[in-house]
């Protein structure tokens, strides 16, 4: 069988650019996902101080001031990330090797970051966390518990769910972005976040593994979250605060919902989709705080993107895809 299939000749360092390998685009993921946990962090902090009110304000972050708030928030939303996919790629280690995706995605399943080094560097993401939202105050500091204890539930169990694992995501996104302001009324952008990673992550999973009654899983845990937060909205700053801001979001939002679904109706669009789906939150980060005219802000999240996209892409077309599998996973423990 071998003897009949030869692959045609090829020079033995191709450029990356005409890699068509799909796992590149799952090496750039991490990227991506650290840099959307900073921004969302960034944009509630950014909007404690430009449309909340007093009352609706953390002592500690009035302390703080917006800079050091900001600074905080950025170890925050980092460590959360970096703590999450550490925890994933150690959980998913024999998992990767097994389906051979360990060279583009996992550094500890490819052996490239020793397991040791990888649980030191989970730990230590953790504790960068708890330590900024301690900065924060004590209520940050116990949601920052309890959403660190929601992505090892999340790791272990509900992301193998059907139907709950996009739920479950876009509920930790949720969390992450109440840590910064517990106290906050203004959570229209927690609506729209979540709403936007449980659409687009839902469509990206479609296909003949996916149980029909999932759907139903996913629009019923949806609506249940999205009534939570309405109903807090109502009761700490009311339903018509900041509506008027609510049109550019929107927009920026439904933007990338239509160059999702345009974009992953083939197989290998699919795999581009996620990527792009979680820095766009970035770009409807940055609208949130165009509309209220923090143009500070929104540049510096537009700048983190920026600098993500150009990070992302020199990191994955450094990471060894195809044959050179067999060579990185010998020896891995």
């Amino acid at each position: 069988m071998h003897a009949m299939y030869r692959e045609p000749m090829a020079s033995p360092n191709p450029p990356a650019a005409r890699d068509p390998d799909p796992r590149r685009w799952e090496a750039a993921a991490p990227w991506f996902w650290v840099a959307a946990a900073v921004s969302a962090a960034w944009l509630m902090v950014s909007l404690a101080f430009a449309a909340e009110p007093a009352a609706n304000r953390g002592e500690s972050l009035d302390a703080l001031g917006w800079r050091s708030a900001m600074a905080a928030a950025a170890g925050l939303g980092g460590g959360v990330a970096v703590y999450g996919l550490c925890l994933n790629d150690l959980l998913d280690r024999r998992r990767d090797r097994a389906l051979r995706k360990a060279a583009a995605a996992g550094l500890i399943a490819s052996g490239r970051l020793p397991r040791r080094a990888g649980l030191g560097v989970c730990l230590a993401a953790l504790l960068l966390a708890v330590f900024c939202a301690d900065a924060m105050g004590p209520a940050s500091l116990k949601l920052t518990l309890l959403l660190a204890g929601g992505v090892l539930f999340y790791n272990l169990t509900l992301r193998f769910v059907p139907g709950m694992g996009v739920v479950g995501l876009g509920l930790l996104i949720a969390l992450l972005m109440m840590v910064p302001n517990p106290r906050a009324g203004f959570l229209w952008p927690v609506l729209l976040s979540m709403t936007q990673v449980m659409a687009i992550g839902r469509w990206r999973n479609r296909g003949a593994y996916t149980p029909a009654w999932s759907n139903w899983l996913v629009v019923l845990g949806w609506a249940f979250w999205v009534l939570w937060v309405v109903v807090l909205i109502r009761e700490r700053a009311g339903l018509a605060a900041g509506v008027v801001s609510w049109w550019l979001p929107a927009a920026a939002g439904g933007v990338g919902l239509v160059v999702a679904i345009w974009w992953g109706r083939s197989q290998r669009g699919r795999a581009a989709v996620g990527r792009f789906a979680v820095g766009w939150l970035l770009v409807i980060d940055a609208t949130w705080l165009a509309s209220w005219g923090r143009w500070d802000a929104a540049g510096l999240h537009l700048g983190l993107l920026v600098a993500t996209g150009f990070t992302a892409w020199a990191w994955s077309r450094r990471v060894p895809t195809g044959r050179v599998l067999s060579t990185n996973l010998r020896g891995v423990n």
